[in-house]
């Protein structure tokens, strides 16, 4: 039992011990190298070359059928006008059909309705296209934006620039703090899609003017942005 107790004794500073030189370890090599934490950031202006066209078909009548009668042939007139177009992309949108009520709450007539989406990068033809359907469909509006493929394109330039910048922000900080190396210990990139910064709605023209005349387009710009952050290594150069 003597021989236990010693032993237990014993052991309990020499944990304590080896901790501690752990501790001054630790704290030692820390006191050697400080860390920089610093980002830089990468970007391209772009002209948009995709256009999504939201149109619809609108119908009144006091008869629910006839409603439904109207939209289809709007639908079925316009896909029709839009299907020899191999580059135009159509999507049809939700349908309904509703009652309109009076003030005594009975039903007046009937009102319907169904989108149609039409997502294409022939920008130079939409302008034709959309007079034509503008005689079938409701205009309801335009977003224009970057395609998929423009878009992996310039990020995949932007970043290897972007990394070309960032490692020779590194090497810019090491000597400013007169650093005989650095070491790089933690990189994020970040890219943050794609911001719209001149993107104008798409004017249609009046029915009033001329039927030659066709719909004002201006396609706008969006940007693309590559971030990079990181954390810079440096050894504590002493002074003399």
């Amino acid at each position: 039992m003597k021989s236990s107790r010693l032993t237990t004794i014993i052991l309990i500073p020499l944990m304590a011990c080896a901790t501690g030189l752990f501790t001054l370890s630790a704290q030692a090599e820390e006191a050697t190298h400080h860390q920089v934490h610093f980002s830089i950031s990468q970007s391209d202006t772009l002209q948009n070359d995709t256009a999504q066209i939201v149109l619809q078909a609108i119908a009144e009548s006091v008869s629910a059928e006839v409603v439904s009668q109207q939209i289809n042939r709007q639908m079925q007139a316009a896909i029709k006008l839009i299907k020899p177009l191999k580059q135009i992309k159509t999507q049809s949108g939700p349908y309904s059909v509703n009652p309109v009520y009076n003030k005594q709450r009975v039903v007046q007539h009937w009102r319907g309705q169904q989108t149609l989406t039409l997502t294409t990068q022939d920008l130079p033809g939409l302008p034709s296209l959309l007079g034509k359907l503008e005689k079938l469909l409701t205009y309801q509006s335009t977003r224009f934006s970057i395609s998929e493929t423009l878009r992996h394109q310039a990020q995949k330039r932007l970043i290897a620039e972007a990394m070309q910048t960032y490692q020779d922000r590194a090497s810019q900080i090491a000597q400013g703090f007169k650093a005989p190396s650095y070491e790089l210990v933690e990189t994020r990139i970040q890219t943050n899609g794609v911001q719209p910064i001149h993107n104008p709605p798409y004017m249609l023209a009046s029915r009033a003017m001329a039927e030659s005349a066709e719909p004002v387009m201006e396609v706008g710009e969006s940007e693309i942005r590559v971030e990079i952050s990181g954390t810079l290594r440096l050894p504590l150069v002493k002074t003399q």
